[in-house]
C-alpha cells in the first residue's frame, strides 16, 4: 500500500477554536494515517493544540486518541504527529489558543 493524501488544506486559526480540519469515514478509511502540520507562522506567544480522534469500533463514539501541544517560534517547523491505526473514521482539529491568529499548512496523510 502506498502514502497518499487523504486530505489536506490550509487552516486560517481564531484564537480559542476548534478548526476541524477533516472527518474521514466509510470505505477507504483503513490505514495508518500520520497528521503533518507546518507551523512556520507561529511567533513567541502563539500556542497551537492539534488533536487526533478515533473510534476503537465501528458503532463507538469519537473519542481523543492523540494530542500535539507546541509554543512559541519553532525551530523545527514541520510537525508530524504519531502513526495512528484506523478500522473506521478518523477526526483531526487544530486550535490556536493564545498569540495572534496564523495560517497552518496541513495534510492528513495515509498508508
Amino acid at each position: 500500500m502506498g502514502l497518499v493524501a487523504a486530505a489536506s488544506g490550509t487552516q486560517t486559526a481564531q484564537i480559542g477554536t476548534e478548526h476541524q480540519l477533516t472527518i474521514q469515514t466509510g470505505v477507504g478509511t483503513v490505514g495508518i494515517y500520520v497528521l503533518v502540520v507546518d507551523t512556520n507562522n507561529m511567533a513567541a506567544g502563539d500556542s497551537l493544540t492539534l488533536k487526533i480522534k478515533t473510534m476503537a469500533i465501528g458503532s463507538g463514539t469519537t473519542r481523543l486518541a492523540y494530542t500535539l501541544t507546541y509554543t512559541d517560534l519553532q525551530a523545527e517547523p514541520v510537525k508530524y504527529s504519531v502513526p495512528v491505526p484506523v478500522n473506521n473514521s478518523i477526526t483531526v482539529t487544530l486550535t490556536q489558543t493564545a498569540g495572534t491568529a496564523r495560517t497552518f499548512p496541513w495534510s492528513l496523510l495515509r498508508a
